[in-house]
């Protein structure tokens, strides 16, 4: 008797962002998400030649722009 196979499938959502992905998460340009990062409004890692973004540093930069109007 032929057993099936019980193989599980786990997705990772990752933390790290690049700035093409970046940009999409913000709906953005990537020229907009590189000014951000040269001017340091918003957080950033080298790892090797790469530059990628942390999620939460990107909710909060958005969450820092919030205003109310009144």
């Amino acid at each position: 008797m032929a057993r099936a196979s019980s193989k599980s499938t786990v997705s990772v959502e990752p933390r790290l962002l690049t700035v093409r992905q970046a940009a999409l998460y913000l709906a953005c340009s990537v020229h907009a998400i590189r000014q951000l990062q040269w001017s340091s409004a918003i957080p950033s890692l080298k790892i090797g030649k790469l530059i990628q973004f942390d999620k939460a540093d990107l909710d909060s930069f958005v969450n820092a722009q919030k205003t109310c109007a009144r």
